[in-house]
């Protein structure tokens, strides 16, 4: 077949491969054997974490529906296995500052407001992730990062995953290379440091006063850092399951990590109350996903599914809680 008047043919027998734009991997129906078909993303070596099975993630979906989310009973389908792209820049930076801090605290039954001037010079270091798939960018992405930071779970090289024909569809094409991800790195790694200046005036703020604690504000700062080190990872592809489920006609769905059966996130069922609560909230955050899934959906059926599961945590945001049949893992 062709993706975008290009034909990909096996490399082993040469038989015809079905391509779409969001392939990455495409296992030959006739051979077997994988193909890796991106060709427009410079990735300098691609990294995978290999997976779980879906026996294994059933069987964890059952006990996380009766520990985490105290069911006691709901019908369960077959687990979806997507792997989803990210890269992860390790920044090292140094900063100087200067900054006007305003410092609230109680005095007997006065408030007290006072402004405090602050220099004061840092280190700091972050790992970044960037999830090279922005469009399903969410709570569970985020989790799925972080979880991976925490664990540090192996990664092969991608010709070493075992694929299947059904696995290798589970691959998301990353929609940009090395230099954008390393842009928007940079980006995140100056939003984290800017916040450990905040931390660190407002420390020095009441240091200041000789006061233990009291809230504190920045109202204006001036910063100059360097940055030391700034070494992006290659494309990683790390797995996560999700499992849909049913309670009460309704249904629902639950991510989890793929490599260890972590739970991640999952859409809960809420009570006659909460859905009272929540009528508003739910037209707002339904409509926005909806819409935009509902774009995605005619061109790839896959982004389109992935889209409304993982961008709940976007509409979770927008609506501050008041739809609260989102439940994530702390």
């Amino acid at each position: 077949m062709s993706s975008g008047g290009r034909e990909f043919r096996c490399s082993y027998c040469g038989a015809p491969l079905d391509v779409t734009p969001d392939s990455v991997l495409v296992v030959c129906q006739y051979c077997g054997r994988p193909n890796f078909v991106v060709s427009d993303v410079d990735t300098g070596g691609i990294l995978a974490v290999p997976a779980l099975n879906s026996d294994e993630i059933a069987r964890r979906a059952v006990a996380a529906a009766r520990r985490e989310l105290k069911l006691k009973s709901a019908t369960f389908g077959d687990p979806d296995l997507y792997y989803l792209p990210y890269y992860f820049a390790s920044v090292e930076m140094a900063a100087s500052y200067r900054a006007r801090v305003r410092v609230t605290y109680s005095s007997g039954r006065t408030t007290v407001t006072r402004t405090v001037d602050v220099s004061g010079s840092l280190n700091y270091s972050a790992t970044v992730p960037v999830l090279a798939r922005r469009a399903v960018a969410g709570i569970a992405t985020e989790k799925l990062a972080q979880h991976y930071l925490s664990t540090k779970p192996q990664t092969k090289p991608l010709d070493q995953i075992e694929l299947g024909y059904r696995t290798s569809k589970a691959f998301l094409a990353a929609e940009f290379g090395r230099d954008r991800a390393r842009g928007i790195a940079m980006r995140d790694a100056v939003d984290g440091l800017l916040a450990r200046v905040d931390k660190d005036a407002g420390e020095r703020a009441l240091k200041a006063l000789r006061l233990h604690s009291a809230r504190t504000a920045v109202l204006d700062k001036t910063v100059d850092y360097q940055v030391g080190e700034l070494d992006l990872s290659p494309l990683t592809y790390l797995p996560a399951w999700l499992v849909p489920y049913t309670v009460d006609e309704a249904q629902y769905h639950m991510a989890f990590a793929g490599w260890d059966g972590e739970l991640l996130a999952a859409l809960e069922p809420i009570t006659v109350s909460g859905r009272l609560r929540s009528i508003i909230g739910s037209v707002l955050a339904s409509g926005i996903l909806a819409g935009i899934g509902g774009i995605a959906l005619p061109q790839s059926p896959l982004v389109g599914a992935v889209f409304l599961f993982f961008g709940a945590g976007i509409s979770a945001a927008i609506g501050k809680n008041v739809v609260a049949s989102i439940k994530v893992k702390k």
